[in-house]
């Protein structure tokens, strides 16, 4: 893939940092190169010229003296939305139908020198929603709030758990995952993922009982202590009624 940067203005700097993988870590809001490059590009080469460290490219821009930066990079595939029913149905977990007015995206989160995962989860009803995916995040590349994460790697993930562990794990031995996404895009969908991330905020670890049950749960201990005495008591009255001269010997 080749894109080109064009800084005519000297005192306007390109704005991107560089790690030593050759990988874009960073692009400077406001910079001749935002919107053009972005962070997890890998520098192939730089108007014409094979990158092969750092150091090279960073002594390279300088000497670029008409404003042109003719970069050659690879970059992470977009995400792709599944148009064909027939298609999400063979990419959906197994006994899971499509929702209501949602669509269904494929992403690929791929990890870089300096990258930060940034992606924010809850599961409810075996569900994992995504919360936030910060601007900038490898997570902010193809995540909304409210979207679902049904697959990581084709391996269905319903905690919060499970989720994170399968994305470390690709990260750490492949430095990719692929994600299945369900993306909700009608009104009512939408106010149903509103409702989900809603209820998880209102959850509570110890919730209250109502009053009146408390009210009737101590009542319900206090008779329960109450009888266990008054069995204990009763059960030597009896024994003294039943046969009263027991302890003189008489029978």
């Amino acid at each position: 893939m080749i894109v080109t940067v064009i800084n005519k203005q000297k005192d306007k700097k390109l704005g991107i940092r560089v790690a030593r993988s050759l990988n874009v870590s960073s692009v400077q809001p406001g910079s001749a190169a935002e919107g053009i490059l972005k962070a997890g590009d890998l520098i192939l080469s730089l108007n014409g010229v094979k990158s092969v460290s750092r150091t090279q490219i960073e002594e390279q821009i300088p000497l670029i003296t008409n404003g042109l930066f003719k970069f050659e990079i690879k970059r992470t595939k977009p995400p792709k939305m599944i148009e064909s029913e027939g298609d999400v149905m063979k990419i959906l977990p197994k006994a899971y139908d499509c929702a209501p007015g949602c669509r269904y995206i494929v992403g690929y989160i791929c990890v870089y020198p300096g990258a930060n995962l940034g992606i924010h989860i809850m599961s409810l009803d075996s569900k994992v929603y995504v919360t936030n995916a910060p601007y900038g995040t490898l997570a902010g590349d193809i995540f909304l709030i409210g979207d679902v994460v049904l697959t990581i790697d084709n391996i269905p993930v319903t905690t919060v758990k499970l989720c994170s562990s399968n994305i470390k794990e690709a990260l750490c031995t492949k430095g990719w995952c692929r994600v299945l996404i369900e993306r909700p895009v009608t009104q009512f969908a939408k106010q149903r993922t509103k409702n989900a991330l809603k209820a998880e905020k209102c959850l509570e670890i110890d919730p209250k009982m109502p009053e009146d049950i408390m009210g009737i749960c101590t009542q319900f201990l206090q008779n329960t202590a109450k009888s266990q005495i008054d069995a204990t008591t009763t059960k030597g009255i009896l024994k003294d009624r039943i046969n009263p001269n027991w302890k003189s010997g008489k029978r």
